[in-house]
């Protein structure tokens, strides 16, 4: 983009970065093996998930305070939610230049923006009192609740380590996250990481919000 600033250029670098682990080869295989189950389970999926997080009034704090939880906006949010994960597993969707890369560039900058504007109106938002609007571990389970459900199976089968379908699907997941600005430390690349990061978030998130966060 002529003249873009440079701000927008450090954003799709760090989009650009390819971390060591990444396997484009994993990465096709899991989206090939995930595929069906996107044509089919997970458009109820995705928006039984969707009310899962809303329903905790902490996480849904920044949403309800911008009023992105009504009616015509949440039905927004949703398709492009959606949209996203559906898109992410065509194939070479998460290529650089593929409609995945480019609606995981569309789903971090739209989460920047709200986390910007609600910041910037410090009428409406106290992060001495709220915290951080979408914190990073608030995008985790969206990206990687899949993957927990896998993992905790395996470890329900004394497994320590993923089958290979299992593992590409778990790189799609890590990679996906990572696009969407994860820090690779949420990105637990092991069944019993998976599930002890998982557990860790869900017993530290409060079921509402009060003032000592």
């Amino acid at each position: 983009v002529a003249g873009a600033p440079p701000e927008l250029a450090r954003f799709i670098e760090a989009m650009e970065r390819r971390p060591d682990w990444l396997d484009k080869r994993l990465i096709e295989q899991g989206a090939r093996v995930e595929r069906n189950a996107y044509a089919h389970r997970s458009p109820f999926v995705l928006r039984g998930a969707l009310i899962g997080t809303f329903m905790n009034k902490y996480s849904a704090l920044p949403m309800a305070l911008t009023g992105a939880l009504s009616t015509e906006s949440s039905a927004r949010r949703t398709k492009e939610t959606a949209t996203f994960f559906t898109t992410s597993v065509m194939p070479g969707a998460l290529d650089r230049f593929g409609a995945g890369f480019k609606a995981a560039a569309m789903v971090r900058l739209m989460h920047a923006m709200v986390l910007f504007n609600i910041l910037g109106r410090g009428d409406r938002w106290n992060a001495k009192i709220h915290g951080i609007p979408i914190p990073q571990v608030d995008q985790m389970p969206a990206g990687m609740i899949s993957i927990f459900l896998l993992a905790q199976k395996a470890v329900r089968e004394g497994r320590m380590d993923f089958t290979p379908d299992e593992r590409a699907r778990a790189e799609l997941a890590r990679y996906r996250c990572f696009l969407l600005g994860l820090p690779e430390e949420l990105l637990a690349d092991t069944p019993q990481g998976v599930v002890d990061i998982f557990l860790t978030r869900f017993a530290t998130l409060r079921h509402g919000f009060d003032d000592t966060c």
